[in-house]
């Protein structure tokens, strides 16, 4: 039992307590909360539910018309970098999208979809990751541009292993547990298998067009295909010849 002689002190010390707690959290609000949107600007003409950490100042995420953007997830560390979805493409939950680095480019074309817990981590300054129309991203798909460590010569002391840019063409499909690593440069009308590993020190970071891609490593195991979205309609096409 708290004597009278202690109880008014007690009584201060907490009211002072819960209002500097209540000062911490009102003033990380206004840091996070990016009022004067000096660390990320957005644009939106969709529909999006995200969540966003930025450290930096000046970066941009123009979100075009249609698109729609569930439960998302937004990092940024570094300045002066753009983020770009193009009109009515979807991102599904649980979806990451990353920028580390400095005047870096992410940008995600028209009628794209990307299905669920995929990431996307553009890291390094300068670096661009550019995905084209009409592609389709199934899940726990991992697209990089960095390798996230440094690797060096151990003679020379140079680093081995600096970011480089990943582009994807028009209409390509990714299946699930796909990684696309740096360099890589995807055709057009591409489709690129279950579990694939995509990566440039293999000889196809010219990849051509309308190929089958898969492996672990990937390499071209069938040429001059064309896929679709729609299932149903072709069945029926089929089963009516």
């Amino acid at each position: 039992m708290v004597t009278n002689k202690y109880a008014g002190h007690l009584k201060e010390s907490l009211r002072h307590t819960w209002w500097g707690v209540r000062l911490r959290d009102f003033a990380k609000y206004i840091l996070s909360s990016d009022i004067f949107c000096g660390k990320l600007k957005i644009s939106n003409r969709g529909s999006i539910r995200i969540r966003k950490s930025v450290i930096g100042r000046n970066n941009t995420m123009s979100v075009g018309k249609g698109a729609c953007l569930d439960r998302v997830s937004v990092k940024i560390q570094g300045s002066n970098n753009q983020i770009i979805i193009g009109d009515n493409t979807i991102i599904g939950r649980g979806c990451r999208l990353y920028v580390f680095g400095n005047n870096c480019l992410l940008k995600i074309g028209n009628k794209c979809s990307f299905s669920h817990d995929d990431e996307i981590l553009c890291q390094e300054d300068h670096a661009q990751i550019i995905i084209g129309n009409d592609c389709m991203f199934s899940h726990h798909i991992n697209i990089r541009t960095s390798d996230a460590h440094a690797v060096y010569d151990s003679e020379t002391n140079k680093r081995v292993n600096k970011a480089k840019d990943i582009r994807i063409g028009d209409h390509v499909w990714v299946t699930a547990y796909c990684i696309i690593q740096k360099g890589s440069n995807i055709g057009n009308g591409c489709i690129i298998g279950t579990c694939s590993i995509v990566n440039h020190k293999i000889g196809i970071s010219e990849i051509p067009c309308n190929a089958v891609i898969a492996g672990q490593p990937a390499r071209v195991v069938k040429r001059n295909v064309l896929w679709d979205r729609r299932l149903d309609d072709i069945l029926k096409a089929e089963n009516s010849l």
